[in-house]
This record gives structure tokens, C-alpha cells and sequence, in this order.
């Protein structure tokens, strides 16, 4: 994957408002043998208020924690978002059963590590256009896969042998919450959305290794992610 095929990040800083902000500048994903071009929104994060987009914005959600390097274009620095472990690659498509639907899952880990799929925000809330911490938002693979269906996630069925519920893609889309802990970010369970789900029983969402395969799913260990320079 050439470098103008990743999605970039600009770190930009507003003296006047003393505030520093991440502008997206383009996106151009090849995956599953099958061009999908994806043309970047421009995408400002507000470490102040969250993730401000017009309607959807990109993000990468991968899992190289290589430390922070600077690279310079255009007085600009260029971040990714990414896991807080070394243990895999990035959140991708995966494919359990030969069938549709695609799991939600991690590449494994390889000498190249992958940065896995960009990953499209929507909030809730109606009319809400900012990405905020401990707010509900909808997630999707900004791809395309062999499944002639959305790349939306829910959260699907349970493993018979955890009883973790893995997360799928297609059918109606489920709301996952952002939440900040110590610096690192993780994926929980819906609280605006979803206000009679069983909070007890829903945790944070993090690995299960089945049959060899990498995929996420509630109620387990968490998985931890976070922004990186690259």
C-alpha cells in the first residue's frame, strides 16, 4: 500500500483560539482486491470538544504503538489514530464462516504491520456534528467488501463458548460509546441510545481469539486505542 493510499491527519493549532485541531486531507483505500476510493472530508478534532466533521469523518483505528516521530509538510504534522498494543495489526473485515455476514476484526500481526480499515463517526445525537467522549456514535468501515451489504457494525451474537457478543457488519447498526481513560480511548456500549440495555452485563469492547482469528467483541478485556504521530 503506497503512503498516498493512507489516511492523513494535519495538525494544525490556532493561536487565537489556543486550541489544536487535526485537519483530514485526503483518503484513498484498496482492499479485498477491489478498489474503493474515498474521498477525504475535511476533518477538524477539537482535543477541546471532540471530533468535528461535517457529517462523517475518517479515522484510522490501528495498532502499531511505534512512538511518536514528526514528519513535516507544508508547516503541518500528520497523526494517525491508533491502538494502544502491539499484539496484531488494524481493525479490518473478517471473514469467519465463508459466508456474509463480515466480523469485526484485528489483521494478525506481520512483519509489515497493517493499519487496518479508516473508520466512518456519525453521533447520535440529531443535528450533532462534533464526536464527544461518552457520547453514543454509529461506526463503519469506510470500504467496500464481496458482501453486497453496509459495512455499518452491530453487535451481533454471542460466542457459545464466552458468551462475549461479537461485533458484525450489515443489518441495522448498533451505537458503540468513546470513552477516555487515562489518555487512552476505548469502545463501550451505548448509554443515550440504548437507555435499558443491561449496563451491568455491557463492557468494553476488546479481542476474542477464535479459530485462529482476531475479532471484536463486548464484554471482555478492553480493547485500548489512541492518537499517534506518524
Amino acid at each position: 500500500m503506497g503512503y498516498e493510499t493512507l489516511l492523513i491527519f494535519a495538525l494544525i493549532h490556532d493561536s487565537q483560539l489556543s486550541c489544536t485541531c487535526i485537519r483530514l486531507s485526503y483518503a484513498l483505500v484498496i482492499y479485498l482486491g477491489t478498489p474503493a476510493i474515498t474521498a477525504g472530508h475535511h476533518v477538524e478534532i477539537d482535543w477541546k470538544l471532540g471530533l468535528r466533521m461535517p457529517s462523517h469523518g475518517h479515522i484510522y483505528c490501528s495498532s502499531n504503538p511505534s512512538s511518536a516521530r514528526h514528519r513535516r509538510a507544508a508547516s503541518s504534522k500528520r497523526w494517525w489514530f491508533n491502538s494502544a498494543t502491539d499484539t496484531a495489526g488494524g481493525l479490518t473485515l473478517v471473514n469467519c464462516t465463508n459466508y456474509c455476514p463480515l466480523y469485526v476484526g484485528q489483521e494478525p500481526l506481520s512483519t509489515v504491520v497493517s493499519q487496518g480499515l479508516p473508520l466512518t463517526f456519525t453521533p447520535y445525537a440529531a443535528g450533532e456534528n462534533i464526536i464527544r467522549e461518552s457520547r453514543d456514535v454509529s461506526v463503519a468501515f469506510s470500504a467496500v467488501s464481496n458482501c453486497a451489504q453496509s459495512t455499518a457494525w452491530r453487535i451481533g451474537e454471542e460466542d457459545p463458548e464466552t458468551s462475549r457478543r461479537l461485533t458484525v457488519t450489515g443489518g441495522e447498526q448498533s451505537y458503540f460509546r468513546i470513552d477516555n481513560d487515562g489518555g487512552l480511548y476505548e469502545l463501550g456500549c451505548p448509554g443515550e441510545s440504548c437507555p435499558d440495555c443491561d449496563r451491568p452485563r455491557c463492557g468494553s469492547a476488546g479481542i476474542l481469539i477464535e479459530n485462529g482469528k482476531r475479532l471484536l467483541a463486548l464484554d471482555g478485556s478492553v480493547f485500548p486505542f489512541r492518537f499517534r504521530r506518524a
